[in-house]
């Protein structure tokens, strides 16, 4: 009976299932998140502090790892790093690392199963991605912040713990602000408590959040009681740009879940789960054109 066990667990680390409804449309993709032990990584550089740290990203061989030994590195300011192909950076143990990226101007790194706080993407960096990780409670989270128009950039954040964690000078645990372009969110956790937006879009195009993500308890009463931040699972400040969707998505235990009352030019919401909403406008979508227009929205399989 053991063993029977042990082959179903195994089976069932590598199935996702895709459920459809009583229309017939699939909805949400709910993936199994169980998983065999993952072996300890392979490094090619190990280091204890960040000294040296920054130079050895820029220098390093595509295709290799950095480890990080357990602790806090601090701020790593990261600028005009024009690489060809990723490095990634890593903890050795769990998410044992911790550390504030400042990323500008800078290409291909990936940083993976770490505890990050008060990072910033800027200068229209690409290819840099957040995966297996967690940002810290109580502390800022993640600010991407483009002056000027950018190409495609291709920022991805995936499987990562947004739990209470507060806003990063916009109000967003995740924010966007100005002409981002090319951004993906999958697989991550926004919740429970934390002082501002699950994610706060302030202008940006190409972005897709989802699939994967649950927002629960993004709570407007948690962020009244303090401060008075306006705290919506996700926000589209000013509209939602073009080429904007979010898509298979679990929302709960929330006021508003998708608040764009701006106007927006291209959004799409498909395919996901609201769901245990306290209304505290009125519903759980809000649109609208307070400030531009409304067109080309779509709005399916919900």
């Amino acid at each position: 009976m053991r063993r029977g066990f042990d082959w179903l667990v195994l089976l069932m680390a590598f199935v996702t299932l895709d459920t459809p409804s009583v229309d017939g449309q699939f909805r949400l993709p709910f993936r199994l998140r169980i998983q065999p032990p993952t072996a300890p990584p392979t490094c090619d550089q190990t280091f204890s502090n960040v000294t040296g740290l920054a130079n050895a990203i820029n220098t390093a061989a595509n295709n290799t790892t950095i480890c990080l030994n357990s602790g806090n590195y601090g701020t790593l300011t990261l600028a005009d790093i024009a690489r060809s192909g990723f490095v990634t950076v890593r903890s050795v143990t769990g998410n044992g690392a911790q550390m504030s990226p400042q990323v500008s101007n800078s290409d291909f790194i990936r940083f993976r199963n770490m505890v990050w706080t008060n990072v910033v993407l800027s200068g229209c960096s690409t290819n840099i991605e957040f995966v297996d990780g967690e940002f810290l409670q109580d502390a800022p989270g993640l600010l991407v912040n483009e002056s000027a128009a950018c190409g495609a950039q291709a920022l991805l954040v995936d499987d990562v713990i947004f739990a209470n964690v507060d806003m990063n000078l916009y109000e967003g645990r995740l924010s966007t602000n100005g002409s981002v372009n090319g951004l993906t969110v999958t697989n991550s956790f926004f919740g429970t408590n934390g002082y501002g937006d699950g994610v706060f879009l302030c202008g940006g195009q190409n972005i897709t959040i989802g699939p994967g993500n649950v927002f629960d308890g993004v709570s407007q009463t948690f962020c009244d009681a303090n401060g008075g931040a306006h705290c919506d699972a996700i926000q589209c400040y000013g509209g939602c740009d073009t080429n904007t969707t979010i898509t298979g998505n679990r929302f709960l235990n929330g006021a508003t879940y998708v608040m764009a009352p701006d106007g927006s030019n291209g959004l799409v919401i498909e395919r996901n789960v609201f769901d245990e909403c306290v209304v505290g406008y009125g519903g759980p979508v809000q649109f609208g054109n307070n400030i531009g227009s409304l067109s080309n929205l779509t709005y399916r399989h919900n």
